[in-house]
């Protein structure tokens, strides 16, 4: 299996790489522990004549979509070191400063829940997003299903929105740049909405 956000060059500062790093060991410590693999093939992506990705949007795509294919859920027990549930924004929202719980925790809520934090998630993204926040952003979309509700693709909508709107206006600003890792986590959420999702509208947005 490829690389699950794999370093590449214009990642140059130590805090990114350093970040990066840490994501992609956690994703192979993921799958020897929480994943049965199938047979790595070629993901065939869905052209859409409205938008080109560029080759990192091309394999980040090909990474995400190889990693929800190569994954079998067996029965797990909740997290034994996390198991609290999105109930209350205020009272869950002080889990995002801390790095995700492993990815058993995402695939044992319930679908309600499972929506209820994308809409936590969206809240809190904003212009400073922190790496702990991206983490729980890229282990929620892997969770979701590509087959959702009407009610289901307002909210993935809705974060797709949130992170064009933050990548736009900060490219509209000299004096207010994104820093890397919200400029990273803005681009995956929206290749991913807008690609894995079908949500290809809000990608002319973003262009």
């Amino acid at each position: 299996m490829n690389q699950v956000l794999p370093l590449q060059d214009g990642f140059e500062t130590e805090e990114v790489y350093q970040y990066l790093t840490n994501v992609r060991k956690e994703s192979q410590q993921l799958q020897s522990i929480a994943y049965i693999e199938r047979p790595t093939h070629q993901t065939k992506l869905v052209k859409d004549p409205s938008y080109t990705l560029s080759t990192l949007e091309q394999q980040l795509l090909c990474d995400f979509q190889q990693l929800k294919q190569s994954i079998t859920i067996v029965n797990y027990d909740f997290d034994s070191n996390f198991n609290e549930l999105p109930q209350s924004f205020p009272k869950f929202k002080k889990n995002f400063d801390f790095d995700p719980p492993s990815i058993q925790y995402f695939y044992n809520i319930s679908r309600v829940h499972t929506f209820k934090l994308l809409h936590f998630i969206t809240k809190l993204l904003s212009i400073n997003t922190a790496p702990t926040l991206s983490k729980w952003i890229w282990s929620l979309l892997v969770r979701i299903d590509s087959v959702i509700d009407a009610n289901e693709c307002s909210l993935i909508r809705d974060l797709g929105k949130k992170a064009i709107k933050i990548r736009n206006k900060c490219r509209d600003s000299l004096n207010n740049p994104l820093n890397p890792i919200t400029m990273y986590t803005t681009s995956f959420i929206i290749i991913i909405v807008g690609k894995y999702f079908g949500q290809h509208d809000l990608l002319l947005n973003a262009t």
